[in-house]
Protein backbone atom coordinates (compact mmCIF):
# COMPACT_ATOMS: atom_id res chain seq x y z
CA UNK A 1 0.00 0.00 0.00
CA UNK A 2 1.28 3.45 -0.90
CA UNK A 3 2.03 5.77 2.01
CA UNK A 4 -0.50 8.60 2.28
CA UNK A 5 0.55 12.05 1.12
CA UNK A 6 1.76 14.00 4.14
CA UNK A 7 0.40 17.49 4.72
CA UNK A 8 2.58 19.25 7.27
CA UNK A 9 0.49 22.22 8.35
CA UNK A 10 2.97 24.76 9.66
CA UNK A 11 1.22 26.97 12.21
CA UNK A 12 3.35 30.10 12.69
CA UNK A 13 5.40 30.40 15.87
CA UNK A 14 4.98 26.79 16.99
CA UNK A 15 8.58 25.63 16.21
CA UNK A 16 7.27 25.00 12.72
CA UNK A 17 10.47 25.89 10.85
CA UNK A 18 12.42 23.48 13.04
CA UNK A 19 9.96 20.69 12.23
CA UNK A 20 9.81 21.71 8.56
CA UNK A 21 13.54 21.06 8.29
CA UNK A 22 13.17 17.69 9.99
CA UNK A 23 10.39 16.71 7.57
CA UNK A 24 12.45 17.87 4.58
CA UNK A 25 15.23 15.46 5.52
CA UNK A 26 12.91 12.48 5.21
CA UNK A 27 12.34 12.97 1.48
CA UNK A 28 14.36 13.19 -1.70
CA UNK A 29 14.67 16.34 -3.74
CA UNK A 30 11.55 16.73 -5.87
CA UNK A 31 9.25 14.83 -3.52
CA UNK A 32 8.13 17.96 -1.64
CA UNK A 33 6.05 21.03 -2.37
CA UNK A 34 6.02 24.24 -0.31
CA UNK A 35 3.20 26.75 0.13
CA UNK A 36 4.03 29.82 2.18
CA UNK A 37 2.26 32.70 0.42
CA UNK A 38 -1.45 33.26 -0.04
CA UNK A 39 -1.29 33.30 -3.85
CA UNK A 40 0.29 29.86 -4.11
CA UNK A 41 -2.07 28.47 -1.46
CA UNK A 42 -5.06 29.67 -3.48
CA UNK A 43 -3.68 28.04 -6.65
CA UNK A 44 -2.95 24.73 -4.96
CA UNK A 45 -1.21 22.00 -6.93
CA UNK A 46 -1.84 19.27 -9.50
CA UNK A 47 1.04 16.88 -8.88
CA UNK A 48 0.09 13.56 -7.33
CA UNK A 49 3.67 12.27 -7.65
CA UNK A 50 4.88 14.26 -4.67
CA UNK A 51 4.98 12.69 -1.22
CA UNK A 52 4.68 15.64 1.15
CA UNK A 53 3.26 19.17 1.21
CA UNK A 54 4.53 21.80 3.66
CA UNK A 55 3.26 25.30 4.37
CA UNK A 56 1.02 27.84 6.08
CA UNK A 57 -2.21 26.34 4.74
CA UNK A 58 -5.30 25.48 6.76
CA UNK A 59 -6.93 22.08 7.01
CA UNK A 60 -8.61 21.28 3.68
CA UNK A 61 -5.56 21.61 1.43
CA UNK A 62 -5.89 17.91 0.58
CA UNK A 63 -8.63 18.97 -1.87
CA UNK A 64 -5.86 19.19 -4.48
CA UNK A 65 -4.99 15.49 -4.41
CA UNK A 66 -6.87 12.26 -5.12
CA UNK A 67 -4.39 10.21 -3.11
CA UNK A 68 -4.85 9.05 0.49
CA UNK A 69 -3.56 11.75 2.82
CA UNK A 70 -2.77 12.55 6.42
CA UNK A 71 -2.00 15.73 8.33
CA UNK A 72 0.57 16.63 10.96
CA UNK A 73 0.87 19.92 12.79
CA UNK A 74 2.17 21.36 16.05
CA UNK A 75 0.32 23.37 18.67
CA UNK A 76 1.74 25.74 21.26
CA UNK A 77 0.25 27.19 24.44
CA UNK A 78 -2.01 29.95 23.05
CA UNK A 79 -0.60 32.79 25.13
CA UNK A 80 2.97 31.97 24.10
CA UNK A 81 2.00 31.50 20.45
CA UNK A 82 0.10 34.81 20.34
CA UNK A 83 2.87 36.83 21.98
CA UNK A 84 5.54 35.29 19.76
CA UNK A 85 3.37 35.93 16.69
CA UNK A 86 2.89 39.59 17.58
CA UNK A 87 6.57 40.17 18.28
CA UNK A 88 7.47 38.46 15.00
CA UNK A 89 5.32 40.89 13.04
CA UNK A 90 6.47 43.82 15.15
CA UNK A 91 10.19 43.16 14.77
CA UNK A 92 10.23 42.04 11.14
CA UNK A 93 7.96 44.86 9.97
CA UNK A 94 6.37 42.35 7.61
CA UNK A 95 2.83 43.58 8.12
CA UNK A 96 2.25 47.32 8.36
CA UNK A 97 -1.22 46.88 9.84
CA UNK A 98 0.17 44.98 12.84
CA UNK A 99 2.96 47.52 13.26
CA UNK A 100 0.35 50.07 14.27
CA UNK A 101 -1.38 47.79 16.79
CA UNK A 102 -0.87 47.48 20.50
CA UNK A 103 -0.71 43.94 21.84
CA UNK A 104 -4.26 44.36 23.13
CA UNK A 105 -5.47 45.35 19.64
CA UNK A 106 -3.56 42.46 18.08
CA UNK A 107 -5.17 40.05 20.56
CA UNK A 108 -8.66 40.84 19.25
CA UNK A 109 -7.64 41.04 15.58
CA UNK A 110 -7.98 38.47 12.81
CA UNK A 111 -4.26 37.76 13.20
CA UNK A 112 -4.78 36.26 16.65
CA UNK A 113 -8.41 35.41 17.38
CA UNK A 114 -8.40 31.64 18.09
CA UNK A 115 -5.69 31.36 15.48
CA UNK A 116 -4.84 27.69 15.97
CA UNK A 117 -8.49 26.59 16.02
CA UNK A 118 -9.10 28.41 12.74
CA UNK A 119 -6.21 26.63 11.05
CA UNK A 120 -7.13 23.16 12.26
CA UNK A 121 -10.88 23.57 11.67
CA UNK A 122 -10.16 24.85 8.17
CA UNK A 123 -12.44 27.85 8.71
CA UNK A 124 -11.09 31.38 8.80
CA UNK A 125 -14.22 33.06 10.17
CA UNK A 126 -15.44 31.29 13.30
CA UNK A 127 -16.70 34.25 15.32
CA UNK A 128 -20.37 33.42 14.72
CA UNK A 129 -20.16 30.04 16.49
CA UNK A 130 -16.70 29.38 17.95
CA UNK A 131 -17.83 26.30 19.91
CA UNK A 132 -19.03 24.70 16.67
CA UNK A 133 -15.68 25.22 14.98
CA UNK A 134 -13.81 24.01 18.04
CA UNK A 135 -15.67 20.71 17.69
CA UNK A 136 -14.89 20.63 13.96
CA UNK A 137 -11.20 21.10 14.78
CA UNK A 138 -11.33 18.26 17.30
CA UNK A 139 -13.07 16.01 14.77
CA UNK A 140 -10.45 16.86 12.14
CA UNK A 141 -7.67 15.93 14.56
CA UNK A 142 -9.31 12.60 15.38
CA UNK A 143 -10.06 11.67 11.78
CA UNK A 144 -7.29 13.19 9.67
CA UNK A 145 -4.22 13.99 11.78
CA UNK A 146 -1.70 11.25 12.42
CA UNK A 147 -0.44 13.46 15.22
CA UNK A 148 -0.48 16.94 16.67
CA UNK A 149 2.91 17.68 18.18
CA UNK A 150 3.30 19.88 21.25
CA UNK A 151 5.86 22.67 20.97
CA UNK A 152 6.60 22.68 24.69
CA UNK A 153 7.44 18.96 24.43
CA UNK A 154 9.56 19.06 21.31
CA UNK A 155 11.80 16.04 21.91
CA UNK A 156 8.87 13.80 22.77
CA UNK A 157 7.04 15.11 19.71
CA UNK A 158 9.77 14.33 17.20
CA UNK A 159 10.26 10.84 18.63
CA UNK A 160 6.52 10.27 18.33
CA UNK A 161 6.68 11.49 14.71
CA UNK A 162 9.41 8.99 13.96
CA UNK A 163 7.32 6.16 15.36
CA UNK A 164 4.00 7.11 13.81
CA UNK A 165 5.23 8.26 10.39
CA UNK A 166 8.13 5.85 9.95
CA UNK A 167 10.67 8.66 9.64
CA UNK A 168 14.31 7.71 9.20
CA UNK A 169 15.36 9.78 12.19
CA UNK A 170 14.11 12.43 14.62
CA UNK A 171 17.08 14.82 14.65
CA UNK A 172 16.54 18.56 14.50
CA UNK A 173 18.30 21.89 14.83
CA UNK A 174 16.30 24.75 16.33
CA UNK A 175 15.50 27.21 13.53
CA UNK A 176 14.02 30.69 13.10
CA UNK A 177 14.99 31.86 16.59
CA UNK A 178 15.39 35.61 16.91
CA UNK A 179 18.59 36.10 18.90
CA UNK A 180 18.86 39.85 18.19
CA UNK A 181 15.64 41.06 19.71
CA UNK A 182 14.68 44.69 19.43
CA UNK A 183 13.08 46.60 22.26
CA UNK A 184 9.59 45.20 22.49
CA UNK A 185 6.31 46.62 23.72
CA UNK A 186 5.67 45.58 27.30
CA UNK A 187 3.49 42.54 27.88
CA UNK A 188 1.11 44.01 30.44
CA UNK A 189 -1.48 42.25 32.56
CA UNK A 190 -4.21 43.77 30.37
CA UNK A 191 -2.51 42.40 27.25
CA UNK A 192 -2.35 38.93 28.75
CA UNK A 193 -6.03 39.17 29.69
CA UNK A 194 -6.94 40.29 26.16
CA UNK A 195 -5.03 37.42 24.59
CA UNK A 196 -6.62 34.87 26.92
CA UNK A 197 -10.10 36.22 26.18
CA UNK A 198 -9.51 35.86 22.44
CA UNK A 199 -7.96 32.38 22.53
CA UNK A 200 -10.52 30.50 24.61
CA UNK A 201 -11.12 27.94 21.85
CA UNK A 202 -7.40 27.57 21.27
CA UNK A 203 -6.87 26.82 24.96
CA UNK A 204 -9.48 24.06 24.87
CA UNK A 205 -8.09 22.65 21.63
CA UNK A 206 -4.55 22.71 23.01
CA UNK A 207 -5.67 20.75 26.08
CA UNK A 208 -7.45 18.27 23.81
CA UNK A 209 -4.31 17.84 21.67
CA UNK A 210 -2.14 17.30 24.76
CA UNK A 211 -4.50 14.60 26.05
CA UNK A 212 -4.41 12.81 22.69
CA UNK A 213 -0.63 13.21 22.54
CA UNK A 214 -0.26 11.51 25.94
CA UNK A 215 -2.56 8.70 24.84
CA UNK A 216 -0.46 8.09 21.73
CA UNK A 217 2.77 8.06 23.72
CA UNK A 218 1.41 5.32 25.95
CA UNK A 219 1.03 3.04 22.91
CA UNK A 220 4.76 3.26 22.00
CA UNK A 221 6.97 0.61 23.65
CA UNK A 222 9.95 1.96 25.61
CA UNK A 223 9.03 5.52 24.69
CA UNK A 224 10.90 7.19 27.55
CA UNK A 225 14.07 5.28 26.67
CA UNK A 226 13.68 6.33 23.03
CA UNK A 227 13.42 9.97 24.07
CA UNK A 228 16.52 9.74 26.26
CA UNK A 229 18.53 8.17 23.42
CA UNK A 230 17.23 10.80 21.02
CA UNK A 231 18.27 13.70 23.29
CA UNK A 232 21.84 12.39 23.52
CA UNK A 233 22.12 11.65 19.79
CA UNK A 234 20.53 14.96 18.82
CA UNK A 235 23.22 16.91 20.67
CA UNK A 236 25.80 15.30 18.38
CA UNK A 237 23.62 15.94 15.37
CA UNK A 238 23.42 19.65 16.20
CA UNK A 239 27.21 19.83 16.37
CA UNK A 240 27.80 17.98 13.08
CA UNK A 241 24.82 19.22 11.05
CA UNK A 242 26.43 22.47 9.74
CA UNK A 243 29.21 20.42 8.11
CA UNK A 244 26.66 18.02 6.59
CA UNK A 245 24.72 20.94 5.11
CA UNK A 246 27.91 22.29 3.51
CA UNK A 247 28.58 18.86 2.01
CA UNK A 248 25.03 18.57 0.61
CA UNK A 249 25.30 22.00 -0.99
CA UNK A 250 28.72 21.19 -2.44
CA UNK A 251 27.41 17.97 -4.00
CA UNK A 252 24.22 19.63 -5.28
CA UNK A 253 21.96 17.40 -3.21
CA UNK A 254 20.43 20.26 -1.24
Amino acid sequence: MTDPMLFYMHLPKTAGTTIQNLVMRQYEKGELLYFYDEESIQKGFANDEIKAVIGHFRYGFHQFTTKPYTYVTFMRKPLKQAVSHYYHYYENKSLEEVQKMTIEEFAASKYNYNFQTRFISGENHIESDPEKYLQIAKDNIDKHFTMVGITERLDESVVLMKNLLGFKHSFYNSSNINEKRQQRPELTASAIEAINENTLMDQQLYDYAVKRFDEQIRTIPNFEKQVKRHVVANKWFQKLDPYYIKYKRFTGKL
